[in-house]
């Protein structure tokens, strides 16, 4: 498979991934194009992973203060907590499906798994 993202016409830079698209290549405009790409049309994740009731303690923790409204890692610190950990907590989560970054580096629980 082959995809790209387009640029604007005017743009000497996008040449090439407009070449590749005039060619055939899949559109990408966000990371859903993305997912039905690999997954199938409509698919919202990625395939669940670990139960969350399995995470180890900080993650589990870390996931239980992640909630619908978006927070920053600084939002969800805690007394005792290191900075750097929190954010490799959340960069965990994101990568397991648990969380999901969004605009302004803040983070919200991620909705149901699949699976």
């Amino acid at each position: 498979m082959v995809a790209a993202v387009p640029g604007a016409v005017t743009n000497p830079m996008a040449a090439g991934t407009n070449a590749l698209l005039r060619d055939g290549a899949e559109l990408v405009r966000d990371a859903q194009d993305v997912l039905d790409s690999l997954l199938g049309p409509g698919v919202q994740s990625l395939p669940s992973g670990p139960d969350p009731e399995l995470l180890d303690g900080p993650l589990r923790i870390l996931l239980d203060r992640l909630g619908a409204r978006p927070a920053t890692a600084a939002a969800l610190l805690r007394a005792g907590d290191e900075a750097d950990s929190v954010v490799a907590g959340l960069t965990e989560l994101e990568l397991l499906g648990y969380a999901r970054r969004m605009p302004g580096g803040t983070y919200v629980r991620a909705a149901a798994r699949l699976g």
